[in-house]
């Protein structure tokens, strides 16, 4: 389930509330995650989805970090460097 959650934590998170409350079986949560596209959507808790939470934060960043959170995304990484993220940044 890790893995299908792209181990974020929200989204084990909000899976664990389903399970806990009898909602969904395990194997239905992953058949319907088995779809990578649909993460960001398909872990609900009410009207918290993985997506509305990261839209929230997301909303408070300033253009120049938006950018560079974007610009890491594209990289397609679970894991950047400080030095990585500073390249892309470019000079300061």
């Amino acid at each position: 389930m890790l893995d299908r959650c792209g181990g974020l934590p929200l989204a084990l998170e909000i899976v664990a509330a389903r399970m806990a409350g009898g909602q969904v079986s395990l194997r239905r949560i992953a058949e319907r995650l088995a779809d990578r596209g649909r993460m960001l959507e398909e872990p609900t808790a009410g009207d918290r989805t993985v997506r509305t939470v990261l839209d929230v934060g997301y909303r408070t960043l300033d253009a120049r970090t938006e950018s560079l959170l974007r610009k890491i995304g594209f990289l397609g990484r679970r894991e950047i460097t400080v030095e990585r993220a500073a390249a892309l940044e470019g000079p300061p």
